[in-house]
């Protein structure tokens, strides 16, 4: 097996929602792309963060490193 080291940046999107105009039964959400906003987080937790509605953008970089071998176990 190959390991290639990597550099993970995870971007959380923390966009406040709001009620969707249009929506009759006050059921339908979207971000409010007036004021949109965003942080880098050190991890996710997917269940909790924004009431379970969380979006993330995650970036991998491949670092300028010689990959290693690992044998199977």
């Amino acid at each position: 097996m190959i390991s290639v080291p990597l550099r993970v940046t995870v971007t959380f999107f923390s966009t406040p929602w709001i009620k969707k105009s249009d929506d009759i039964d006050d059921k339908n959400y979207v971000r409010d792309t007036a004021n949109r906003s965003m942080k880098i987080v050190p991890r996710t937790n997917a269940g909790t963060d924004d009431e379970g509605n969380a979006e993330y953008l995650f970036k991998l970089e491949r670092l300028d490193i010689k990959p290693t071998f690992k044998a199977n176990q």
